[in-house]
């Protein structure tokens, strides 16, 4: 090749420009990392806290009325307990629980050969004094009778006028008629002692006679019947009875009221009852808090849960490499989770108090045992808030709500919850918190 063929041949020129590029761009990818490593370092720590966003609602005050609802049955306040008062042989029972009964209806009778022969023999024997009584009463009234002629012919003879021994035979006719008299009377008194206790005894034999059929005190509702044909009666003189009967006029409802508001409640707190009537009209009736059960009763109830269900959603872009880069570092994922929502049972304690009501009129035809339901007023508020139930916190002291003033600061303010609305939002009760205030729902 000639020199000057080879001065002729364009040359290309070297890229200076390459080298430079890939410097500068490892120059920047050592300071990204450098700087990320540093961030996130600090997110890690907690040396660097980002700013929190607070989802908010205005406090508004409002008027509530708290009130407990609650179950039960209709039931008697007191219960008559029926227990045979003579010794014998259950002979019928005509009545069966549940039945309804009326003052002087016959529930069973009794036999007892002792106390019908006793009352057989005390009417024989009243019969016999009675008839002596009579038969002695009558003889007293004609020995007065001819006590009275005596005197009489005493008294004739001694106006006609004559010597004192003409009267000697007329006094000593008064004398033997007045002494026969006066036996006649005593005799006359003893039969009648005789006759009186003659006619005690046969009026205890009559009482125990009317004690074998054995009838209902009052009005009322049989709840339970023990007595059975053929039992000797003296098993059934224990606390438990023959029968039981309860009152109809003394109708009360039995309700079961969650603990936390039956703890509430005193005597004299107004109530709506509504009884369940079977084939009839349900009723409706005012009443008042009786008497509040000492005893909890916990019961075992099915509920309905909601599950929450996590699922991850991933962001894109340089938003979704810095949320891995600090799920790397820190170990947990930074991506955001959305929740579906799915039910499923579970059992849970709860516990109740009986508390008992009494209806403000006497309740006629009403069986005992009536499902009733009941709303009980325990207090009325005048200025209350609701809030989300996320909106309340617990710390050591109490439950809490946290405000978000103005300034973007937030404080803590103490409450107490009243209530459980049915939306499930809570009713509470604050001395700090005023109309207006920004309430943080989730922080």
């Amino acid at each position: 090749m000639s020199v000057i063929s080879a001065i002729q041949r364009p040359v290309k020129p070297k890229d200076i420009k390459h080298p430079l590029r890939t410097l500068v761009l490892v120059i920047i990818a050592v300071a990204i990392f450098i700087v990320t490593s540093f961030l996130i370092s600090k997110l890690v720590t907690g040396s660097i806290i980002a700013p929190t966003s607070y989802e908010t609602f205005v406090a508004t005050p409002m008027e509530y009325s708290l009130t407990a609802k609650g179950s039960g049955k209709t039931d008697s306040a007191g219960t008559t307990v029926i227990a045979p008062e003579v010794d014998g042989t259950v002979e019928k029972v005509l009545v069966d629980a549940d039945n309804d009964v009326a003052e002087g209806d016959i529930l069973f009778t009794i036999s007892s050969y002792e106390i019908t022969q006793a009352q057989s023999k005390a009417q024989i024997d009243y019969e016999t004094k009675h008839k002596e009584y009579t038969n002695a009463q009558e003889l007293v009234e004609k020995k007065s009778d001819a006590l009275d002629a005596a005197n009489d012919a005493l008294q004739k003879a001694k106006a006609k006028g004559g010597k004192e021994g003409d009267y000697r035979l007329l006094e000593a006719a008064v004398t033997r008629a007045q002494k026969e008299y006066d036996n006649a009377s005593t005799s006359c008194d003893k039969l009648n002692s005789q006759y009186n206790a003659a006619f005690n005894t046969l009026e205890q034999c009559n009482t125990m006679v009317d004690k074998l059929t054995v009838k209902a005190p009052k009005e009322g509702h049989i709840t339970k019947v023990n007595v059975k044909v053929g039992d000797d009666t003296r098993k059934y003189k224990d606390e438990e009875g023959a029968i039981q009967l309860v009152n109809a006029d003394d109708l009360v409802a039995v309700v079961y009221i969650d603990a936390q508001k039956a703890q509430r409640m005193s005597a004299g707190l107004e109530a709506d009852v509504t009884i369940k009537q079977e084939n009839s009209t349900d009723l409706n009736k005012n009443a008042s808090v009786k008497a509040v059960g000492t005893t909890p009763i916990t019961v075992t109830e099915e509920v309905k849960l909601a599950q929450n269900v996590e699922k991850e959603n991933k962001r894109d872009g340089i938003f979704g490499v810095i949320d891995s880069i600090v799920g790397f570092f820190s170990g947990k994922s930074s991506s955001s989770n959305s929740n579906d929502t799915q039910q499923e049972s579970t059992t849970k304690e709860n516990t109740y108090y009986e508390v008992t009501l009494a209806f403000d009129e006497v309740l006629k035809g009403i069986k005992m045992g009536s499902v009733c339901e009941a709303t009980i007023d325990i207090k009325n508020y005048k200025k209350v808030y609701k809030v989300p139930e996320t909106a309340v916190g617990q710390n050591e002291f109490s439950k809490y709500v946290k405000v978000l003033y103005v300034d973007g600061n937030t404080k803590n303010q103490p409450v107490s919850i009243i209530d459980t609305a049915e939306d499930g939002d809570l009713i509470v009760k604050g001395n700090y918190i005023t109309e207006g205030m920004q309430i943080c729902v989730r922080y």
